[in-house]
């Protein structure tokens, strides 16, 4: 018969996660989840009456501080994350409505945004546990290990496994970056370092401590940076003036704007390698949809990973609860063996 370790009741919490790209601005975060929000509570109120449905006690909805999926292994605050919080009422409360058929509901309605990774889950119960559906893809080689989990992920869309929410990663391959590509040939004629070039612009746009105040209580560092319109103006940084010395014309203080031996253009790069035991991994992870048995649903993304072919440098194997699953069956079975041993010698 189907069975879990930890079977799921019905859920106190809904949490809809909101994950935009990387770089967004809060204000543009708060006005998608605002939208959000605008379809959960559509879901959670009666059309012919208007009301609110009565087992729910509130939806709270919050950007950038404690918006991140414990689930995701991210730690701090993120303009481009928001999540909206459904509290239900207590279990005697609810008259037999379920609230796992609310979740369902939800996860209809918030999904398919354009541009966004929004993620339906509940609260953890037991142990912490990772997503039912955890796909680890480990290599040595980055650039063959970001095709192949993308690949990967391709294929398993096309194959459409019943029970699969949606399988996400947790690399980030397209962080916007802005690129102040050098020309060695003119910093040589002007005698400038990249070092030089490098602090200039650091302290114009992180700041730099040149000094502390201090009173009575306590001290407070003084920091050097440009004001905020300047710092977040391109065109403002790259016609930033650049202050060194010369040592080929006696020392003397020279100035000369960044845009003279720096072409800018904007491109995009990895956000984060992530490493297990010394290799570097990506991780494709999804929940399993309400109505279906997690471990069927992981035996047939196992079986469509055994049909896909990937390079022999890349290993593929299923993580998360399955992981554990199978070390808890190895460790049971060797313990049941010496047991019996044990006892024979007993006997």
């Amino acid at each position: 018969p189907p069975f879990v370790f930890f079977p799921s009741a019905e859920p106190n919490f809904t949490y809809v996660y909101l994950n935009l790209p990387v770089g967004t601005d809060q204000a543009y975060t708060s006005e998608v989840l605002r939208k959000l929000e605008a379809k959960v509570n559509a879901v959670l109120t009666d059309p012919k009456t208007g009301k609110r449905n009565p087992v729910v006690k509130s939806v709270i909805a919050n950007v950038t501080v404690d918006a991140v999926d414990p689930n995701a292994g991210e730690i701090g605050d993120f303009p481009n994350k928001g999540k909206i919080s459904v509290a239900f009422v207590e279990f005697a409360e609810r008259h037999g409505q379920s609230t796992t058929k609310i979740l369902g509901d939800i996860r209809d309605a918030v999904k398919g945004y354009p541009g966004a990774e929004i993620t339906v889950d509940k609260e953890g119960g037991g142990p912490p546990l990772p997503k039912p559906i955890v796909i680890d893809i480990t290599g040595e080689n980055l650039d063959t290990l970001v095709a192949t989990a993308d690949r990967l992920k391709r294929y398993l869309a096309t194959k459409q496994v019943p029970g699969v929410e949606e399988l996400r990663s947790d690399f980030d391959a397209n962080k916007p970056e802005i690129v102040f590509d050098l020309n060695r040939e003119r910093m040589n004629n002007e005698s400038i370092s990249t070092y030089a070039v490098a602090m200039n612009m650091r302290t114009a746009i992180f700041g730099k401590e040149v000094s502390r105040f201090r009173d009575a209580n306590d001290d407070y560092p003084i920091y050097l940076r440009l004001m905020h319109s300047q710092r977040s103006d391109v065109d403002a940084i790259r016609n930033m003036p650049v202050v060194y010395r010369d040592m080929g014309m006696g020392g003397i203080i020279r100035t000369v704007p960044v845009s003279s031996f720096a072409d800018v253009h904007y491109g995009a790069t990895y956000g984060g390698v992530k490493r297990k035991n010394q290799k570097r991994i990506i991780t494709l992870s999804s929940n399993v949809l309400t109505g279906f048995e997690p471990n069927d649903v992981v035996a047939a993304v196992q079986r469509e990973i055994n049909e896909f072919h990937a390079s022999p440098s890349m290993t593929i194997k299923m993580g998360g609860e399955q992981e554990e699953q199978a070390e808890t069956g190895a460790f049971l079975g060797s313990a049941f063996a010496i047991s019996l041993m044990l006892i024979f010698l007993i006997l």
